[in-house]
């Protein structure tokens, strides 16, 4: 494959017509290229330390290589894209499996509390559970209320792996832990804040 001619200084090389154009010699004439150019480099001959040299070794470099790199780089966009709809394929996948797991914990819910009971879950997301000492406020996005006679005490208790599973799942648990116990359920439980007693929201009841 040709390369590019090197630079010599004949009139039919590349380097001839760049200097014909600015400057023939390496003089202190600040007000050409070629000046700019030597002093930003030091000395300009062809040792392996100068921007001249560094220049004619790029312009020697066959177009060959400069096609296959293009090719390299044409490959990897496409892997990348490849790469970019699989994860999306994935993650739909996996939504749509979260989804269908969510669907059977609403029905095992509806289940436990009745079939009125849960219509007010799917509206509010809430649950408000009668525990032997205290009431819960269980909520769909994972929060957590114990209910005293003149406060109110934020909690933080949840599955161990909470994320990865159905937020109805979560609700479940906490519901049939502090229904069974509730003693246990509040040591169990990280007091987040506390506050003064407010007027509940709707919520299912059990």
């Amino acid at each position: 494959m040709a390369a590019y001619y090197s630079a010599t200084g004949s009139s039919d090389t590349i380097w001839y017509s760049w200097t014909a154009s600015s400057a023939t010699t390496c003089t202190a004439g600040s007000g050409d290229v070629w000046y700019s150019w030597y002093t930003n480099t030091a000395t300009v001959t062809t040792s392996s330390d100068t921007m001249y040299s560094a220049w004619r070794t790029w312009a020697l470099v066959p177009s060959a290589s400069r096609a296959e790199a293009e090719e390299e780089a044409q490959a990897r966009r496409v892997t990348e894209e490849q790469e970019r709809v699989a994860r999306a394929e994935l993650q739909k996948r996996e939504a749509e499996e979260k989804q269908a797991a969510e669907v059977k914990a609403c029905e095992l819910l509806k289940d436990i509390i009745g079939e009125e009971q849960f219509a007010i879950y799917q509206e509010t997301g809430r649950v408000l559970v009668k525990g032997r000492n205290h009431d819960y406020m269980l909520q769909k996005d994972g929060k957590v209320t114990k209910i005293e006679k003149e406060k109110m005490v934020d909690l933080c208790i949840h599955l161990k792996d909470k994320w990865e599973m159905p937020q109805t799942d979560n609700v479940i648990a906490l519901l049939l832990k502090a229904k069974a116990d509730d003693y246990a359920f509040d040591h169990m439980a990280n007091v987040v804040r506390s506050r003064d007693l407010e007027d509940l929201p709707l919520a299912a009841v059990v």
